[in-house]
């Protein structure tokens, strides 16, 4: 099944905006310019190439990588059937100028790299953001993936990452923990072995808010739920603090999750 409805075209679909697209570059200084640059990079890009050598986003497939304001994940699909080929995520920060991501959980393709610690020389502008690493061959150019819709205050406290807690009013326990990944133009779930992190399942999409009627469509999963690609799933939502609930209409979902610091 072609991926005609990928991330990349969230932003006809997409309706968390960012306040503005800003500009930003690594300045001298990272005590002032390190807020800035870690706002800009919250909400969700596409891999477009490396320095001196970058090309157009995907039409379908493509690489994307999401940031919340204090985690991240990465995922690519196959183009043709929207089978995740890897994954893989977990938490950062700024070092002063530098970006410093942690991988926290990954599927089997990569799992080699869980507990690893990633070092960067971050650069925003004109939308498009740049990665050099710092003692890792990683040299990326990414792309921000435009959002067009007015923000949406219910929107803007959906950002972030969250834990199930509840499902079906019963708590979650057990040797999984599964997180959904929320930016301003895409969502993800995970669920991964809390013994190692290894991922079990990964699935995600794009998805569109209406007051307080939350739609998403999936579009790429792991191979333990790809039943689900081009699926689309209502829901009510409510966020309270900390707290994000979604009540399932006309499916059987009725979910807490709990945001993750």
């Amino acid at each position: 099944m072609k991926m005609t409805n990928t991330i990349a075209r969230a932003g006809v679909v997409g309706m968390l905006a960012l306040a503005s697209q800003t500009t930003s570059s690594m300045a001298a200084d990272a005590g002032s310019s390190q807020p800035k640059l870690a706002q800009d990079l919250i909400g969700t890009w596409v891999l477009v190439g490396e320095p001196g050598k970058v090309g157009k986003a995907p039409k379908e497939g493509g690489r994307y990588k999401f940031f919340t304001g204090s985690h991240w994940c990465i995922t690519q699909a196959d183009p043709d059937n929207g089978v995740v080929v890897f994954h893989h995520g977990g938490s950062y920060t700024f070092d002063g100028d530098e970006y410093v991501e942690t991988v926290d959980y990954a599927n089997p393709t990569t799992m080699n790299h869980i507990g690893r610690t990633n070092h960067f020389k971050i650069q925003i502008e004109n939308g498009m953001l740049t990665d050099i690493g710092v003692g890792n061959p990683w040299r990326e150019v990414w792309k921000r993936v435009e959002i067009k819709s007015p923000e949406s205050p219910l929107g803007q406290e959906l950002v972030g990452l969250w834990m199930l807690s509840e499902n079906d009013g019963k708590s979650v326990s057990g040797d999984l923990r599964s997180l959904k990944l929320i930016t301003d133009s895409g969502w993800c779930d995970t669920s991964a072995d809390v013994k190692n992190g290894v991922v079990v399942y990964h699935h995600g999409g794009f998805f569109t808010l209406k007051g307080n009627r939350y739609v998403q469509k999936l579009l790429y999963a792991n191979p333990a739920t790809m039943q689900l690609i081009g699926n689309s799933s209502k829901f009510d939502i409510a966020v309270n603090g900390d707290t994000l609930n979604l009540d399932g209409i006309g499916n059987p979902w009725k979910q807490v999750w709990t945001r993750v610091k």
